[in-house]
């Protein structure tokens, strides 16, 4: 390969970085990096990974240059404290921490899943379910005067077209929630049976509704939340290990407070 070919390489312009990085801050160290059989092999399977075949010996030989040159600028990153300043390298390195102090808990027994169950009954409840009638207008001054007091009259007030139709059923609550936000839901949630209410505003328009049904929480026998009863019960134990480890660390720490 020419020497302007080889300038015109993307890969140049970074080994030469990294390899000024490294006079420059960390030359002097006496660092060590080994370019180890366990890392040729990986570099070799991500290249096969990305491009269906071995790499020649020349190809091989990049690799490792800019495996090199990466370590360098990861090493030197490091000791500059940059993941302390980077918030997304910071939760990724936490992330990978949690990770490495937390095996996978072993699967838990029918018994201990059951006691989880009994024990966290409230999480295992179906949610409030409420069917309504409801009339849209997309804009305020598509509102006919005196709608609420001309429904609650008993007049077929014809609304706009809403993509969800006039009638719900069996709506669950996060479901009212996303149509009508927290306060809405609520409101809608306590209304009467039987009477129209309104509007309620969303992120399309205005509401009015009237409740026709409303299903109160139930709770959710085991063998129908057995899933979800097994990855909280996961989920947990991680925390509960998780917390141990941190406490375990922490002893080698001086922790101050300010203010």
């Amino acid at each position: 390969m020419r020497l302007s070919e080889r300038l015109r390489d993307p890969v140049v312009p970074f080994l030469a970085i990294g390899a000024l990085c490294y006079a420059l801050f960390g030359a002097g160290e006496g660092e060590t990096i080994a370019v180890t059989e366990a890392v040729r092999a990986g570099l070799v399977r991500d290249h096969v990974d990305r491009f269906g075949r071995e790499p020649d010996a020349e190809a091989l030989a990049a690799l490792e240059e800019r495996w090199v040159a990466e370590e360098i600028l990861f090493r030197e990153a490091l000791a500059r404290g940059l993941h302390r300043g980077d918030a997304r390298t910071r939760h990724r390195l936490v992330d990978k921490m949690r990770f490495l102090l937390v095996p996978e808990p072993a699967s838990p027994s029918e018994d201990a899943l059951r006691a989880f169950h009994a024990a966290h009954a409230d999480d295992y409840r179906t949610e409030w379910r409420v069917s309504f009638d409801a009339r849209f207008f997309a804009t305020p001054e598509q509102v006919p005067p005196r709608a609420l007091e001309r429904l609650r009259a008993g007049e077929d007030l014809a609304g706009d077209e809403y993509w969800l139709g006039d009638r719900f059923e069996g709506y669950h609550l996060s479901m009212l929630r996303s149509l009508f936000g927290g306060a809405g839901a609520r409101v809608l949630l306590a209304a009467p049976e039987g009477r129209w209410i309104g509007p309620l505003s969303s992120p399309r328009g205005l509401h009015f509704a009237r409740v026709t049904e409303r299903e109160a929480p139930r709770p959710i026998p085991f063998a129908e939340a057995r899933e979800r009863v097994e990855q909280d019960w996961i989920a947990a134990e991680r925390r509960r290990r998780l917390d141990a480890a941190v406490a375990a660390l922490r002893a080698g720490y001086e922790v101050r407070v300010d203010g």
